[in-house]
C-alpha cells in the first residue's frame, strides 16, 4: 500500500504542479501476489480534479499481472500553511516566534 500511495501521490503532484498535498483516502484491491524479487510497476491517471482535492485511481503490476488496483483522493493543501513556505522561526502568518534584538 505504500508504493500505491507513493506512485499515485506523485501522479497527483505531476498534475497539479506540485504543491502541498496530503493522502485522505486511498483504498486499495489486492488482487493477486508478488514473490520477493519481482519488479512491481506502477502507474495511475488523475480522473478529476476540484479547488481542494484530486481523485486518482492506478495499479501495481507485475508484468502483465494484476497486483494491487487503487483509487484515492489528495487533498490540496494551503501553501502558507504547509510549513515549506516560511523562513525557519517564522509563523505561517508572518509573526515571528523569537524575541526581537535585546
Amino acid at each position: 500500500m505504500t508504493m500505491a500511495d507513493q506512485v499515485l501521490g506523485l501522479t497527483v503532484q505531476e498534475a497539479i504542479g506540485g504543491g502541498p498535498t496530503a493522502t485522505i483516502s486511498l483504498n486499495c484491491d489486492f488482487v493477486s501476489s508478488a514473490e520477493p524479487g519481482d519488479l512491481i510497476e506502477g502507474a495511475a491517471e488523475v480522473t478529476r480534479i476540484t479547488r481542494s482535492i484530486v481523485f486518482v485511481q492506478g495499479r501495481l503490476a507485475c508484468g502483465d499481472r494484476l497486483i494491487l488496483s487503487a483509487a484515492g483522493l489528495w487533498k490540496r493543501l494551503d501553501p502558507r500553511y504547509s510549513g515549506t513556505d516560511h523562513p525557519i522561526g517564522d509563523s505561517a502568518d508572518g509573526s515571528s516566534d523569537q524575541a526581537g534584538p535585546p
